[in-house]
């Protein structure tokens, strides 16, 4: 029983090795991106955010995002008069055992120095990096708002021979 207990324990350390150092690896990157058909939103701000969530229902095709964490800092992006924002490749962040499998974009009237916040739709708000342990407290309604949110499952998105992923806007779920 002892031996079995000590191989175990051995098992354990070695397995939570591998996971720290795969932790400590450098971040992977997703994209670069270029989103297109925004020319409505000119002048504003598109907010992207690699994302773990679900969607709220099971096999219901248009439902909101129930998001469990941000697995990106936010990337904030002017959309020109043509329609078209091209982004760099976004870092992403690792800890906890959630994977990223949504890309977020988010219309806003402007940027903000932290950026835009994510709020479900029951109000609970996903794990957060730029939160410290959590605390909403100092956060304002303002925000949260945003004038349209778009999302697509990161199986679904393909990438040109370049790797870069190129999106239609106005195709994604809302």
């Amino acid at each position: 029983m002892r031996n079995k207990m000590m191989k175990f324990q051995a098992f354990l350390m070695i397995f939570f090795g591998f996971m720290s150092l795969s932790a400590s690896a450098d971040a992977p990157a997703f994209g670069p991106l270029e989103i297109r058909g925004l020319e409505s939103h000119s002048g504003r701000t598109l907010n992207v955010f690699l994302v773990s969530g679900r969607e709220n229902a099971l096999g219901t095709k248009g439902q909101s995002l129930i998001i469990r964490s941000l697995k990106s800092l936010p990337g904030q992006y002017t959309i020109p008069s043509n329609g078209k924002v091209q982004a760099p490749a976004i870092a992403v962040l690792r800890g906890g055992f959630d994977v990223v499998n949504y890309l977020v974009l988010v219309i806003t009237s402007n940027s903000s120095n932290l950026g835009l916040f994510l709020k479900n739709p029951d109000g609970s708000l996903p794990k957060d990096p730029r939160l410290s342990n959590g605390d909403a407290s100092s956060l304002e309604s303002t925000d949260f708002q945003y004038i349209e949110l778009r999302y697509e499952a990161l199986s679904k998105i393909r990438t040109d021979s370049n790797s870069t992923v190129i999106m239609e806007f106005n195709t994604l779920n809302n």
